[in-house]
Order: structure tokens, then C-alpha cells, then sequence
């Protein structure tokens, strides 16, 4: 399944065979808050998301899950969400809590903290700097980090893997946070292999 702002079917993704058109219009990652209300199980990967093994051992943890969503953490600010993997059982509805917010005026788009325009949001008088730190605390409490067990499934591109001969042991994802993006390596073998 692909969330998209391009009318009609995405044919040019391989085994994508259902795509689902953005309603809201809304800037940059803030457009994948209209996930959030797919009904779960549910995987969210953004597109520059590189899948490098064997899904399964990783996701049949989640069976078990008590927690009602999880996400990533920032891969150098631990204390912070990153939404480039979440997982939920029950859909959130955050794009419902976000449009009526942007609606009655208290919540507005706005730079964040590097002026990359429209990436930032305040909310109730509340700046964010991007969608992780704001899903993180509406979801509230119990979130589960999808990075931070271990073995280590999920790693980072510029972390764990950039400069290395190989991926690290247990890794089935590898994310690409910020710059470069998967089609911005071109010398990298391991993204040469995996990257489609």
C-alpha cells in the first residue's frame, strides 16, 4: 500500500498494488499523519526506508506488544520520536486531532528549528519541530521504540552503516534520516544491493 500525492495508480513501485490519495494537502512529512488512520495491524515505512532481511523475526515481537503504537527514536537524540517506522494495532486518528486544531486557529504550520518552511508545527501554544516529537505526545504514554532493542533490527544509514564494509549482524531495516537519501549514495555498494 502506498499513501501518494499523485492522482491515479503508482505503477512504477514494484508490488505496490494499492495506493491511497492525500485528502489534506498539508506540507511535507505532516502529509503522513492521514496513515495514522488505516485501520491495524499496521507497518508505516517512509519511502527512503531500506529493507535489507528478513521482515518477519522483527515484526512477530509485535504480536505480543501492550503498547498502543509505536516509532522510532532519534537515532543521536534518544529522547526523541522520529515517525520514519511506526507500527500501531488500533489507529491513532492524528490527522483528525490536527486538522480540526488547524482549523479553529490553534495549531499553525511554521519553520522548525533549521527554517526548513512548514516542517515545524505549534500546537496549543507548543512549538514541535517536526512530526515525531508531536505524534509521540499525542499518542501519549507507552510508546514503543522500534530501535532500541536488541539485536538491533532497525539501524541508521549515516550511523551504522555509511563508511562500513558491511550491515550490521541483525539489521533487517536500515533508515535514512535527513541527507543523503538512498538515491542521493551512489558509491555505496550495500545501497547499490538493496536500494530498489
Amino acid at each position: 500500500m502506498c499513501l501518494t500525492d499523485e492522482p491515479g495508480p503508482v505503477t512504477a513501485l514494484p508490488g505496490v498494488d494499492v495506493t491511497i490519495e492525500l485528502q489534506r494537502n498539508w506540507p511535507g512529512w505532516w502529509s503522513k499523519l492521514e496513515a495514522l488512520s488505516i485501520p491495524g495491524p499496521c507497518l508505516y515505512f517512509d519511502l527512503d526506508t531500506m529493507i535489507v532481511n528478513d521482515l518477519e523475526p522483527w515484526v512477530a515481537s509485535f504480536a505480543g506488544m501492550t503498547e498502543r503504537f509505536g516509532m522510532l527514536s532519534d537515532f543521536y537524540s534518544p529522547m526523541t520520536f522520529q515517525s520514519g517506522i511506526m507500527f500501531w494495532h488500533e489507529p491513532p486518528g492524528l490527522a483528525d486531532t490536527l486538522g480540526k486544531a488547524l482549523a479553529d486557529g490553534t495549531a499553525t504550520f511554521r519553520a522548525n528549528s533549521r527554517g526548513i518552511q512548514n516542517s515545524g508545527l505549534v500546537f496549543n501554544k507548543t512549538v514541535y519541530s517536526g512530526d515525531g516529537p508531536w505524534i509521540g505526545r499525542m499518542v501519549g504514554g507507552g510508546v514503543r521504540v522500534l530501535n532500541g532493542k536488541s539485536p538491533r533490527r532497525v539501524v541508521s544509514y549515516k550511523k551504522d552503516v555509511r563508511g562500513r564494509e558491511e550491515i550490521p549482524e541483525n539489521a533487517c531495516v536500515v533508515c535514512f534520516h535527513g541527507h543523503p537519501r538512498p538515491h542521493e549514495v551512489t558509491g555505496d555498494p550495500l545501497v547499490k544491493e538493496h536500494w530498489r
